[in-house]
């Protein structure tokens, strides 16, 4: 049988689109996931202030300002305490997500300040007031965990007779916070994690699925990306997963999530609530908040965050 000599050509000049495809999604993929870079504080600010989530009389109490060195880093951390109307009360520590600073943590603050808890706030490496320093930002909690201990330590030392002390965050500060619980779970009595995704992996699937970018494309472009993430940044898109941080420890875990969240799915919460509990991780509560949106959930509904937030905390975290 003689094959027209039309079928090879074809052939090859698929092939190279496909082999296009694939290397325009991995550099996608690598540009997105790493070459991001956050909002300035100032647009951060007036946007939280026009949308009522940063009251004025919260950014007018006596907030301490203090640098704390996250050695793994080597960056001086930006961060804000302020100590509780109650004394010996809980201690609240705040990660916001990509993209951000403190200020996006706020409307959190707001919550615990009218409980009487011990607040701290942080800049993460890389952000807001917080220098970079030896390891380029972000990489989805897998070195930002590493921030937040060096955090711990200092609440430590700034409240050591509080009561149960809590990390809760958004997204990737959600994410940083769950793998935290392989470094230090034994420091905090719980995590809150609002709309965390499963793996940065998963959500750079997730993003080619947003993007229209196949399958077949996506898979092989996404172990691209993340062999030059890890030849440039040092760490993998599978490792930094929070995922994997949930099941290290048995730590009692609160995830929230918006039930309408397409930018981080809501199904990853459930399936690392879910994963939990097969494990046997017991302290385990799942709260899906319909009709929000990536990290809305506090706006949809801001009573019930907070009344989901404080019934866990009490049950599971005293």
């Amino acid at each position: 049988m003689i094959i027209p000599v039309w079928i090879p050509r074809i052939a090859g000049v698929l092939a190279l689109l496909y082999l296009v495809g694939v290397l325009a999604a991995g550099i996608f993929a690598y540009g997105f996931m790493v070459k991001c870079r956050s909002e300035s504080s100032r647009l951060i600010l007036k946007r939280g202030i026009e949308r009522r989530e940063v009251p004025p009389e919260v950014l007018a109490l006596p907030w301490e300002s203090e640098k704390v060195l996250s050695p793994r880093r080597n960056s001086l951390l930006a961060l804000w305490a302020l100590p509780g109307a109650i004394p010996g009360g809980g201690t609240i520590i705040l990660l916001h997500g990509i993209l951000s600073d403190h200020y996006e943590e706020i409307k959190y603050a707001a919550g615990f300040i009218e409980q009487g808890w011990n607040v701290v706030m942080v800049d993460l490496a890389g952000y807001g007031d917080s220098p970079e320093g030896t390891i380029p930002n972000p990489s989805f909690g897998y070195y930002e965990k590493y921030d937040l201990d060096a955090v711990v330590d200092w609440t430590h030392s700034r409240f050591p007779r509080s009561g149960p002390l809590i990390v809760a965050g958004e997204s990737m500060g959600a994410a940083t916070a769950l793998q935290y619980l392989s470094l230090g779970s034994q420091k905090i009595d719980g995590v809150i994690a609002d709309c965390s995704y499963t793996s940065a992996a998963d959500e750079t699937l997730n993003l080619y699925k947003l993007s229209h970018i196949p399958a077949f494309i996506a898979y092989p472009a996404l172990n691209i990306g993340n062999v030059v993430i890890k030849l440039v940044r040092g760490y993998s898109l599978f490792k930094a997963s929070p995922l994997a941080g949930s099941l290290s420890g048995p730590t009692p875990v609160l995830f929230i999530h918006g039930g309408d969240d397409h930018f981080v799915p809501t199904r990853m919460s459930v399936r690392m609530a879910e994963a939990r509990r097969q494990a046997g991780l017991t302290a385990t509560v799942l709260a899906i908040f319909d009709g929000a949106g990536h990290t809305e959930s506090i706006r949809v509904d801001r009573e019930r965050w907070f009344r989901e937030a404080f019934s866990f905390i009490d049950t599971y975290c005293k």
